[in-house]
C-alpha cells in the first residue's frame, strides 16, 4: 500500500505490481499525491540529541548526515537524524551531526510524527489494481511502501520519490524534460525524509528527481547491520519501476502547455553519507547503472573488495581526516568494520575504472587536499577530497557547500562522460 507523503493524508489510489528478481519478491502498490516538502527545521530540532546519540556523527547538521553505525555514518553531516543512536560511531562531538540531511529530530521523518509509523499497517484496504501497472507519480514528493522478502520474513520497506513541484523555471512550453535521477542514501540511524531536505531545492530546480529508499532498521546491509537485506537488489527494483512510471498524469506526451516529466535512467546518480556511503561502494561492484556516484564518510572494506568486473563511474569522495568512524588511514572502525586507507580505496576504484595512475594534488582555498584521477574510461574521472581536521560529520560549507559540491560533481560527469 502507498500513500502520499503529505502529512495526514493517504492514497486512494493503487497500482499493484508484483516482481521476482535476485531472489527478492517485491509487491509495489503506488498512490502518490503532491506532498509538501518535509520541514526544513526538522534535522536540526535535535542536533544536540544527534550528536549524544550518534557519536561523531558529524557537523554538518543539515547535510543530511545520518549517525551511522556500522559504516561511519554516524556523524555525517547529510544526515541529521538525532535519533539514531548509533552508538558506534564515535564522534559525537560534532553538534549539527544529524541522520538524515535535514531528519527533524524529534519524529526524524521530516514531516509528521504519525506519518511514518502508518507505514507498516496501513488502515485502509489496498485500492484494486488499476488496467495499467505503471507506477503513477504527481509533482512534489511521494511515498511509496515496498514488501521484500529478506531471511525468509516479508518486510515493508519505503521510499520517497521526489519530483518538482512546478514548471520548471526555463523549460520549454509542451515538451517532456527528461530528469536524472539522484538515488540518495541516509547513513545508520538515518531517514529518507533527512536527505531529501537538503536536495528538495535541486529538484525543484528540475536539476534532477530525487529517489530517497530507507534501509532495514535504519541501516544498510554491509555484513555487520542490522539489515540483512540485499540493498543494491532493492535499489535496482525501484530504479526498474521508474522506468515503467506514468509522471505527472503525463498520457501519451501530456497535452499541458507546462510539458512534463521523465526519468532520464541513463543518467544515474548515488549519493551516501556513512553507512550510505558503504552501500554506494557496492552499488559500484556490483551494478553497471550509475553514470556518476559521490560517498561521504566511508569507503571499502576489507570483506567487501570488489572482485568482478566493473563499470567505470565518476565517482567523489569526501572524507575527514579525524574522523573517529571510519579511520582515514584505514583500520578497525564502526561495528568492527575493517576498512582500508580512505585514499587506498579511491585509487582502488581509480585503477578498476582504467584511470592514469599519476594523479593531480592540489591545495584547496579552504586548505582541504584535492586528488584526482583523470580521464578514466568514458571520459570519467575519480575525485577524493582529504577534509583537514574534520571528523565523522563533514562541515556543511565544505568546499563553496556539500550539496552543490555534490551535484555540481554529477554534473560536470555529464559533460565529460556523455
Amino acid at each position: 500500500m502507498s500513500r502520499p507523503f503529505a502529512a495526514g493524508s493517504r492514497g486512494a489510489r493503487g497500482t499493484t505490481l508484483a516482481v521476482l528478481a535476485t531472489g527478492v519478491a517485491l509487491v509495489l502498490a503506488a498512490g502518490c499525491a503532491e506532498a509538501e516538502p518535509p520541514d526544513a527545521e526538522a534535522g536540526s530540532a535535535s542536533d544536540a540529541d544527534a550528536a549524544a546519540a550518534d557519536q561523531g556523527e558529524g557537523q554538518h547538521d543539515d547535510a543530511g548526515q545520518d549517525e551511522d553505525e556500522h559504516e561511519g555514518d554516524a556523524g555525517a553531516s547529510p544526515d541529521a537524524d538525532g535519533d539514531d543512536g548509533d552508538g558506534d560511531e564515535g564522534a559525537g562531538d560534532n553538534p549539527g551531526a544529524d541522520a538524515d540531511p535535514g531528519e527533524s529530530s524529534a519524529d526524524d521523518t521530516g514531516a509528521t510524527g504519525s506519518e511514518e509509523n502508518d507505514d507498516s499497517a496501513p488502515s485502509e484496504p489496498a485500492a484494486e489494481p488499476d488496467a495499467d501497472p505503471r507506477l503513477e507519480l504527481l509533482p512534489g514528493v511521494s511515498e511509496i511502501l515496498i514488501e521484500q522478502v529478506v531471511d525468509g520474513v516479508t518486510v515493508q520497506r519505503r521510499a520517497l520519490i521526489a519530483l518538482p513541484s512546478g514548471a520548471i523555471a526555463g523549460s520549454e512550453p509542451g515538451v517532456t524534460t527528461a530528469l536524472p535521477v539522484l538515488v540518495a542514501l541516509h547513513g545508520n540511524g538515518g531517514r529518507p525524509e533527512g536527505m531529501l531536505r537538503d536536495l528538495r531545492r535541486f529538484v525543484d530546480d528540475g536539476r534532477f528527481a530525487a529517489l530517497v529508499p530507507e534501509g532495514i532498521a535504519r541501516s544498510w546491509n554491509l555484513g555487520r547491520e542490522a539489515s540483512t537485506a540485499d540493498d543494491v537488489a532493492f535499489i535496482d527494483l525501484l530504479l526498474d519501476q521508474l522506468g515503467d512510471a506514468d509522471l505527472a498524469g503525463n498520457t501519451d506526451g501530456a497535452d499541458s502547455t507546462d510539458g512534463g516529466f521523465e526519468f532520464d535512467l541513463d543518467r544515474v546518480y548515488a549519493f551516501g553519507y556513512s553507512n550510505g556511503a558503504g552501500l554506494v561502494n557496492q552499488l559500484l561492484a556490483r551494478s553497471d547503472r550509475y553514470h556518476a556516484v559521490a560517498a561521504a564518510a566511508s569507503g571499502l572494506t576489507h570483506d567487501l573488495l570488489p572482485t568482478g568486473p566493473v563499470h567505470a563511474t565518476s565517482l567523489l569522495s569526501l572524507h575527514g581526516t579525524e574522523d573517529p568512524v571510519v579511520p582515514y588511514d584505514g583500520g578497525v572502525g564502526v561495528a568492527g568494520h575493517d576498512f582500508l586507507p580512505i585514499e587506498d580505496s579511491v585509487a582502488l576504484w581509480a585503477a578498476r575504472f582504467d584511470c592514469p595512475a599519476e594523479l593531480d594534488t592540489t591545495r584547496t582555498a579552504q586548505g582541504n587536499v584535492r586528488l584526482e584521477w583523470a580521464p578514466c574510461d568514458g571520459g570519467h574521472r575519480v575525485v577524493h577530497y582529504r577534509v583537514e581536521g574534520a571528523d565523522h560529520g563533514l562541515p556543511p560549507d565544505l568546499e563553496g557547500g556539500l550539496f552543490d559540491l555534490v551535484v555540481d560533481f554529477f554534473e560536470t560527469a555529464d559533460q565529460l562522460a556523455p
